[in-house]
């Protein structure tokens, strides 16, 4: 099994479904830490009328949040679970500019110069890296 199929599986063996979408963070200080994140990132970027994609999306949290203060024309986020992007849909799914595909950062092919913006919190350290020879 490779590293991208070890990351999926304890990504899918450790989400719960319904306590995700009740309550997206475990504790208060990680709901403080990524409430701070977006913050800064939704502050520094002009989201309007853009195109956004959103590596590791999780489930989608992010998105959503963007959406309240700005109006993006298309986001799209990309996560290796098929619970989180299962998630995402469902958090999401009033939203009609959002869209969400499984796949991961490696392998996925994404049309060139398409999107203005490009979002990957803390996903980074999950992509392995290759081994020089």
């Amino acid at each position: 099994m490779d590293e991208i199929e070890k990351e999926k599986r304890w990504w899918e063996e450790h989400i719960d479904d319904e306590s995700e979408l009740k309550k997206p963070c475990r504790s208060y200080y990680e709901y403080s830490r990524w409430r701070k994140t977006f913050g800064l990132i939704i502050d520094h970027y002009d989201f309007d009328e853009k195109r956004v994609f959103v590596g590791g999306c999780g489930s989608g949290i992010f998105e959503k949040q963007v959406n309240r203060v700005s109006k993006p024309k298309m986001m799209v986020g990309l996560d290796l679970s098929d619970k989180m992007i299962k998630l995402a849909r469902i958090r999401n799914k009033n939203l009609e500019n959002v869209r969400f595909i499984q796949g991961n950062l490696e392998g996925t092919r994404l049309p060139s110069n398409y999107f203005d913006v490009a979002v990957i919190i803390d996903a980074l350290h999950h992509v392995p890296i290759p081994q020089r020879h």
